[in-house]
């Protein structure tokens, strides 16, 4: 009992919303009838002369016999001291009959496997899964039909106890009671793996008296020797062992299906964050290249610094040395006028190009996303209705959101919060109120002022006292201080630059994460899911083989 509710709940987990499966209904019917009496069931195509056979077991005529389906229900017999019928549902007929048999055993009596009335196969389908052994019935003037080929697979994947009996063996003369026996047992065999008991009668001899050619007198000694105490046993605690074989063998082949179905969502996932990723190493790689065009910008306006003061810081300049305005101006002019313009255009080509590559990023999330959805299959793996719901819904939501981004992409305005942010952090390392002035402006603001606020007014008591010697000294001393100050501009323009760059890469990138998040934890939980199932079907197995091996120890 504790094998079959594992075996339902494995059932659960891998078929989900199908509560109702001819299946499922077994493993709940096997469970809650395992104390119940041995089950025979009587199964086979009408007109093979099942009503007729139950009828000579029972000794009495409790069956209808005829050459159509005259069977249109699961009739169950069953032992009390007193006849009586009993309808218990639609399509279900227990009848209570004062036999011996029926004492050790009840017998089941199904409608035609090949009825032409379509409810007589689901009845069957329901009732033979939970028969402890099957007395399959085949007419000697046309064995092993293809339909009953395919009915006794289907008790060889349920591992059925099946004794076939061969009837009306009375319309063949001796050489083709021979033939159809032979037959018979090699079609059997190549079925089963090995060869069931094979028992010829003929209903008609047995009625006639003749009990020796009817073949009835090896009927009776198996169902009152062969079937005694310890063989029924055996099969009635074997008899849900191979109910629980076929459950885990289905629910492997369906864990299998719904794995295949969702590694194609595992790979488009790990696509979607393998494109993140591989955005985010294509952004660093190349932001070296805009990084590299700043620092030229800053060397070139370098180089012409310290030819500025090998000009301007001489003995003849002397009128402007001591015009310490009229130098900064010039030094505006001829240094640095334009290293504002391009430190500007510089950074504003880093910044479009940053926007340009995100919105790629997300238009090639919108098309990916949206080919998936329009190729998925329509035939879905049984079992993942719920999980395909769920998983089309956060789909439409990804494609919503990444039209939406893509179809209101403002690049104006996010290039203006981009530039703003970098401006703030340049102002911040300057240390300068630079207003609302460009980056270009700040990078030149705070290398004149660093200029200038050192270099000041040389005066003409200063040039007194130190005569011809001061100005080279001072212009030796001018260009180390512009060569160190444009190292920390350069050092620190690249760094927030980089931190920059780096933050607005991590909002770039948590907005597609975002976005794809919901998505992502269903598959991985799916995948959990699945996972779990699986394992859960292998400790089942593990104690399938650990309970059949007891019984065969027991049996010896």
């Amino acid at each position: 009992k504790t094998l079959l509710e594992g075996l339902l709940r494995l059932w659960d987990d891998v078929h989900q919303g199908q509560r109702d499966a001819t299946e499922r209904q077994v493993l709940v019917e096997t469970r809650d009838h395992l104390e119940d009496a041995f089950l025979l069931v009587i199964a086979g195509e009408f007109n093979a002369g099942k009503s007729s056979l139950l009828n000579a077991i029972v000794g009495s005529e409790v069956m209808t016999e005829g050459a159509t389906p005259t069977t249109d229900a699961v009739t169950m017999l069953r032992y009390a001291p007193q006849e009586m019928a009993i309808s218990e549902r639609p399509g279900w007929v227990i009848r209570a009959l004062p036999v011996p048999l029926l004492q050790r055993m009840s017998i089941v009596d199904t409608p035609g496997t090949n009825a032409v009335l379509r409810h007589h196969e689901v009845l069957t389908r329901e009732i033979v899964p939970r028969a402890d052994a099957v007395l399959f019935i085949t007419s000697a003037d046309r064995p092993f039909s293809e339909t009953e080929r395919a009915f006794l697979a289907m008790l060889k994947d349920w591992r059925r106890h099946v004794v076939i009996v061969v009837n009306k063996i009375d319309l063949l003369n001796e050489t083709e009671h021979t033939e159809v026996l032979t037959f018979v047992r090699e079609q059997a065999t190549a079925l089963f793996g090995e060869s069931p008991l094979v028992l010829p009668i003929s209903v008609r001899r047995w009625r006639a008296g003749d009990e020796v050619t009817s073949g009835f007198t090896a009927l009776w000694e198996y169902l009152n020797q062969r079937l005694d105490d310890r063989m029924r046993m055996r099969i009635r605690l074997e008899s849900p062992l191979g109910i629980s074989d076929q459950v885990v063998k289905q629910a492997r082949q369906a864990i299998q299906t719904q794995r295949q179905s969702v590694n194609d969502d595992v790979q488009a996932v790990a696509y979607l964050q393998g494109q993140i990723t591989q955005f985010a190493h294509d952004l660093r790689r190349d932001v070296q290249g805009h990084h590299a065009a700043v620092q030229a910008i800053l060397s070139d306006t370098e180089v012409r610094g310290m030819r500025f003061f090998d000009e301007y810081i001489r003995f003849r300049h002397l009128h402007r040395l001591l015009k310490g305005d009229e130098l900064e101006q010039l030094f505006a002019r001829e240094v640095a006028a334009d290293l504002a313009d391009h430190v500007e255009e510089r950074t504003q080509v880093m910044v479009d190009w940053l926007i340009e590559r995100n919105l790629q990023l997300w238009q090639h999330v919108s098309e990916y996303v949206y080919r998936r959805a329009r190729t998925t299959d329509s035939l879905l793996p049984e079992g993942t209705a719920m999980f395909q719901y769920r998983r089309q819904a956060l789909i439409d939501d990804i494609v919503t959101t990444a039209n939406d981004i893509v179809a209101s992409y403002d690049r104006n305005a996010e290039a203006a919060h981009v530039a703003n942010e970098l401006r703030q952090a340049l102002a911040t390392t300057a240390v300068i109120q630079v207003g609302a002035i460009g980056v270009g402006a700040i990078i030149a603001t705070a290398l004149k002022g660093a200029v200038f606020d050192t270099t000041g007014v040389i005066a003409a008591s200063v040039i007194a006292l130190g005569g011809l010697y001061i100005i080279p000294a001072r212009r030796t001393a001018l260009k180390n201080q512009l060569q160190q100050r444009m190292a920390e501009v350069r050092q620190a323009l690249l760094t927030q630059l980089t931190q920059q760059f780096e933050a607005e890469l991590t909002r770039m990138q948590g907005r597609i994460t975002d976005a794809i998040g919901p998505y992502t934890r269903l598959v991985a939980t799916e995948v959990d899911r699945l996972e779990q199932a699986h394992d859960h079907a292998q400790h089942l197995d593990d104690e399938i083989a650990e309970i059949r091996a007891m019984i065969r120890n027991q049996f010896r």
